[in-house]
């Protein structure tokens, strides 16, 4: 029986091509209204106003940041590592018992957190959502592109290389390596498609930069295996004595 690789590959591309789409469909569904990536929790974890915000507008700092005797306290003390071990140490009043002052600052500071919190988060929730849903759109399609484009390579390797040396392998030889092929990597495209659905379900700092990596990890065995492979069958048929 002879097989038609070419509509075979390209109905291979397609079946896949059909099962990524209907499953990143399925996380968009779930995903685009943003609530997963626009709690309080996620936005203070993932974004850098809370840090900045108050630096580009004073205005509840200029609102709340007084002592009780109505003298301005130092900006030092709205530092965002103020009070821990790599803060920078700011002095407290010395015409204040150590304890009164320290309260007081931790009263402002929280002050003057919940009064900028109320204007960045709104801001902070747009941005959010408006990068999550361009990720899952950028996930969706450019794996099935990185395939195709793979795809093509493969076959033109194939085509113009590979071909008479794979054909000059035995045919138990062919096909225990085509075995071989699939047992590895369908387990691999399953645990690194399971990974990747994991990783898409979670929203932390890193999380689309663990999704990029289990998509590379993915690729290493079903396209890696078949250049590996063709490289030694290669470098193996050099040894080969030419017919006279």
């Amino acid at each position: 029986m002879v097989i038609l690789w070419r509509p075979l590959l390209v109905r291979i591309w397609i079946a896949i091509n059909i099962l990524w789409l209907a499953m990143m469909a399925f996380l968009i569904a779930i995903n685009w209204s943003g609530e997963r990536v626009s709690s309080r929790e996620s936005i203070w974890f993932n974004n850098k106003y809370q840090f900045e915000w108050g630096d580009e507008h004073p205005e509840c700092r200029n609102k709340f940041a007084f002592w009780p005797d109505g003298k301005e306290m130092n900006p030092k003390y709205f530092d965002t590592f103020y009070g821990t071990d790599i803060g920078t140490p700011v002095p407290l009043r010395s015409d204040m018992p150590a304890d009164a002052a320290r309260d007081w600052v931790n009263k402002v500071r929280s002050e003057v957190s919940d009064c900028e919190e109320v204007q960045w988060m709104p801001i902070a929730k747009a941005d959010a959502i408006r990068n999550e849903r361009i990720a899952l759109i950028a996930f969706a399609f450019v794996p099935p592109l990185v395939l195709f484009l793979a795809g093509i390579g493969i076959w033109s390797a194939w085509r113009y290389f590979a071909k008479e040396h794979w054909l000059s392998l035995p045919t138990n030889v062919r096909k225990g390596l085509l075995r071989l092929y699939l047992v590895v990597a369908v387990p691999w495209v399953a645990w690194f498609g399971y990974v990747i659905f994991d990783f898409v379900q979670h929203h932390h700092y890193w999380h689309w930069r663990d999704i990029s990596h289990a998509f590379w990890s993915l690729l290493i065995v079903p396209i890696g295996g078949p250049i590996l492979l063709l490289v030694i069958v290669w470098v193996i048929s050099g040894f080969r004595k030419s017919v006279p």
